[in-house]
């Protein structure tokens, strides 16, 4: 969104990877259809796909608001044009208003107020992530967007929206109003459940799956964004992209029947050492050594934050982001070739 970035960047793969996978893949082909009994899919076109063993890995859509349909002022991000059309829209614009306090409402907050606008963020939360982090750390965002020049209400809701060829008026429950150039909303996912509804799986808020990702059916499987897990006589939604990496291992290994770690991981991960804390990234700010952890002298290692604790509310870790091996070794230690290929790497270039 601030342009540091490409479309490159972004790619879990590239075209060169995907062929040396040897996979099939059928691109535009919306799946209609289930049959947990026959094993195999129905497309859209007609087309039935067999399986042995099925993944599901879906995603999820942006939640969208009453009143607040997509335009050119009002905006849902999720995919990688979502990304353009708010960066486009960015451009000539003063002033923003961010409806939601979640991961992409603080990440665009962020953005914006690193590239100059100014910024309102509403919500209906009593605090900026609230219910992930606990009061603590919540109160700690409030603070540090405030120091930075973010506007931030918490505890409305938006009740009626006035748009016009100039801007976009929010109207608030509680009587005041928000008036900006572009309107971003981050408030959640929504899931195309339906599907697997009427095929007789489990689902709750998602696609109901244990740790391993396993579901109600012994050969279909869930990952990512789709999915929300057993956790005790509850079942919980995750929908942050470590969450996504992390289920996608699990259930690999339960695919090939492989010894894994049992940790499910209780937290979301912050790449310290490659750029700010994630939702606050775009504030720079001289880093700390603070934390138990490792000196980051030109060597691939990534230090540890603090866990932080809130009694309420539960715990949150944060944990060494799993794009960069622990133990990897130091760039002094490499032979030339290695190093050209480990500095190739725009993740590890940032930590240098």
């Amino acid at each position: 969104m601030t342009g540091e970035l490409g479309t490159d960047d972004l790619h879990l793969l590239n075209s060169k990877a995907l062929a040396t996978l040897d996979l099939d893949i059928h691109l535009d082909s919306e799946v209609v259809a289930l049959d947990p009994d026959g094993r195999r899919l129905t497309l859209a076109d007609g087309t039935t796909v067999p399986y042995g063993r099925l993944v599901v890995a879906t995603g999820a859509q942006a939640r969208r608001l009453p009143g607040l349909s997509p335009s050119p002022r009002i905006h849902y991000l999720r995919t990688v044009n979502d990304a353009r059309a708010l960066r486009a829209a960015l451009v000539g614009a003063s002033r923003i208003t961010v409806v939601g306090t979640g991961f992409i409402g603080l990440e665009v907050a962020s953005s914006a107020r690193h590239l100059g606008l100014e910024v309102d963020v509403v919500a209906a939360d009593e605090g900026p992530m609230i219910g992930i982090v606990g009061r603590r750390l919540s109160q700690w965002l409030t603070d540090l967007h405030t120091a930075h020049g973010v506007r931030l209400t918490s505890s409305v809701v938006v009740s009626s929206v006035d748009e016009s060829a100039t801007g976009v008026t929010l109207n608030l429950d509680d009587g005041t109003s928000r008036s900006s150039d572009i309107v971003a909303v981050g408030v959640g996912v929504s899931r195309d459940l339906q599907w697997l509804r009427d095929a007789g799986l489990e689902v709750d808020r998602g696609l109901v799956c244990d740790v391993d990702g396993r579901t109600s059916d012994p050969f279909v499987f869930g990952v990512g964004d789709i999915v929300c897990m057993h956790t005790g006589a509850d079942h919980e939604d995750l929908q942050h992209w470590t969450a996504a990496a992390d289920s996608a291992r699990r259930t690999a290994h339960a695919l090939m029947a492989a010894e894994h770690s049992r940790n499910v991981g209780d937290g979301f991960f912050l790449d310290r050492a490659a750029r700010p804390p994630v939702a606050v990234r775009r504030y720079r700010r001289p880093r700390r050594r603070s934390g138990r952890a490792q000196r980051i002298d030109r060597r691939m290692e990534i230090r540890r934050a603090p866990a932080h604790r809130d009694d309420r509310h539960g715990s949150v870790r944060f944990r060494q982001s799993p794009r960069i091996p622990r133990g990897a070794p130091r760039l002094s230690e490499a032979g030339r070739g290695q190093r050209r290929r480990l500095t190739a790497n725009p993740t590890i270039r940032r930590c240098l």
